[in-house]
């Protein structure tokens, strides 16, 4: 018989293998390194899967949660679990003190924020929904009307079910923080003010992933839970990305001690394994769905083996932990990140545990001498086996999340190669 011949493979231009090398084929992934089959070499990660790998690449503990699961059950839908049980009550004892909270659990991002998004318009039968200008939702229909105009371009996939307003969200690095976030929380108040009536909620990220790792400054977050509930809008407080250690505490916005009425957690939730969100409210939002009929429910969402990963490795973050290893660690690397500050293009510095950025760029300059400045960093460190993701509305930053384990003396190698690599590129 005649063997066909093997054809070329054409890269699809949707995906973002784009952003780096779509002939790569990655042949081994541990800790926070990389190997591709064409280069012995290693890779360090500075992405890790967009923070949905926090605990490293084939950590070997949770590598051991998946064989349990794996060897109690797989999907079984519509019934629970004792390890969901642990799981409800971890995610709602990381809040702030309040009302009985439920949780109900889809599947990836997207899911999640689309979950809110119905949760809130069924609670409140209202339809507007506020975002702010940089934030990131998702891609699919419902998140994606909440996603900023620079990550997505709306007008290819319309009509969209419904429209989203969105905001300044103030960075505390800017040299007018104060008035940027007092001028937001004004603009938003005025919305209100006359739309109060057809507004179902305001969605934010405490820290905004994609624009960059941006931090509002002290006190807005706090300013905005209580304009929000002046106007009684729902308050869904995005976490999808900073949840789960990120940023030090388990949940960022606790850090300021708010009570949103939605909290979504995602990403790195079952240790990068399996895509599990989780959306966590009030008894009485859930209380308000058509239980008749109610919309929500999928195939795999509930997943009784993502449930038990995600259980049994926030058992594992506890029994270590983490969360004073993220905070010291943090610290320290923002601290060898501010040693970029003497390159003229490197400012806005900045981290929250370990999360962190910088933004490239050189000021009063023509704006097109620092278009595409990120992105030939970007290629550069790749070149140089260093892997790292460029972020903000421009695409002028560069966000870094390194794998929880990554010591700080590995973190200065690729600090180092980043120096090299930002030389390199001006």
């Amino acid at each position: 018989m005649l063997k066909r011949p093997e054809t070329e493979l054409t890269h699809n231009p949707i995906e973002e293998t784009a952003n780096y090398d779509p002939h790569k084929r990655v042949a081994l992934a541990s800790g926070h390194k990389v190997w591709f089959e064409d280069d012995s070499k290693p890779y360090i990660d500075l992405i890790m899967g967009y923070s949905s790998a926090n605990f490293g690449h084939a950590n070997p503990n949770i590598q051991n949660f998946v064989i349990e699961a794996a060897s109690l059950y797989d999907n079984v839908v519509a019934f629970t679990s004792t390890s969901r049980d642990h799981l409800d009550r971890q995610l709602i004892t990381y809040l702030e003190p309040g009302p009985n909270r439920l949780v109900y659990y889809p599947i990836g991002g997207s899911k999640t924020v689309d979950a809110a998004v119905k949760l809130a318009r069924a609670h409140t039968k209202k339809s507007g929904i506020i975002s702010f200008k940089g934030g990131f939702h998702g891609y699919s229909f419902g998140a994606m009307l909440s996603t900023d105009e620079h990550f997505v371009n709306k007008k290819q996939f319309k009509p969209l079910p419904g429209e989203s307003i969105s905001f300044p969200f103030p960075d505390r690095k800017s040299t007018q923080s104060k008035l940027d976030a007092s001028s937001a929380l004004s603009s938003l108040d005025d919305y209100l003010r006359s739309h109060q009536e057809d507004t179902a909620a305001v969605i934010f990220e405490p820290i905004q992933g994609a624009a960059g790792f941006i931090s509002p400054p002290d006190g807005f977050l706090k300013d905005l839970i209580s304009l929000i509930n002046r106007y009684r809008v729902v308050s869904i407080c995005d976490e999808i990305q900073t949840a789960v250690y990120r940023t030090g505490t388990f949940y960022n916005h606790t850090q300021s001690q708010l009570q949103p009425d939605i909290v979504l957690v995602g990403k790195s939730l079952a240790g990068g394994y399996y895509p599990l969100g989780a959306l966590i409210a009030t008894q009485n939002f859930f209380e308000s769905i058509d239980l008749s009929a109610p919309g929500f429910d999928s195939t795999f969402s509930g997943n009784l083996f993502g449930i038990y990963i995600a259980n049994r490795t926030l058992e594992y973050a506890q029994k270590i932990s983490l969360e004073k290893t993220v905070k010291s660690n943090g610290d320290i690397m923002l601290h060898i990140l501010n040693k970029l500050g003497h390159f003229p293009v490197v400012s806005s510095i900045d981290g929250n545990g370990m999360a962190l950025r910088f933004k490239l760029g050189y000021d009063n300059q023509d704006p097109q001498k620092n278009k595409g400045l990120a992105q030939k960093v970007r290629e550069k460190a790749f070149d140089n086996h260093l892997i790292i993701q460029t972020a903000g509305i421009k695409g002028d930053y560069i966000k870094l999340s390194p794998s929880f384990f990554m010591s700080v003396d590995e973190f200065e190698e690729a600090i180092s190669m980043l120096n090299k690599s930002i030389q390199e590129a001006i």
